[in-house]
């Protein structure tokens, strides 16, 4: 097992279609829904975590570099970095706590390493998987 954080601009077409069609044995949209969703939402420096077993993406994390701002009577004071932790997902055979956990362990290493706050939207029944690895609500 080994692990893979690329930039979107450093993936290749092989690896998109494999993260695509790893997506959407869960979030059954279609692959051209799913590619259309990459296309509007991946940035050129956000982060695609791969999780690889036999050189095969078993499990994938999209961690989109964003910024914020702060206003201050309608004008931007300010602009802050932030993580967007999106789109956990592993194939069916290694949907199990061992993996997910590797899984996370890497995901925080890299988000830990950038020094930046990171915020994640979940439906309710994840809430709990997350709080687990460290993420709280707000």
């Amino acid at each position: 097992m080994k692990f893979q954080s690329i930039k979107t601009s450093e993936l290749d077409k092989k690896q998109i279609d494999h993260i695509l069609n790893l997506k959407n044995t869960h979030w059954k949209y279609g692959y051209e829904s799913q590619l259309t969703w990459f296309k509007k939402n991946s940035l050129t420096n956000d982060a695609h975590n791969l999780m690889l077993i036999n050189d095969e993406i078993v499990g994938y994390t999209f961690l989109g570099n964003r910024t914020f701002e702060i206003l201050h009577l309608s004008k931007i004071i300010k602009k802050l970095p932030y993580i967007l932790f999106e789109t956990l997902i592993l194939s069916e055979k290694y949907r199990n706590f061992f993996y997910v956990s590797k899984l996370m362990k890497f995901n925080s290493k890299i988000i830990n390493k950038k020094k930046n706050p990171s915020f994640l939207l979940c439906h309710n029944p994840n809430v709990k998987l997350y709080k687990f690895f460290g993420w709280s609500s707000i």
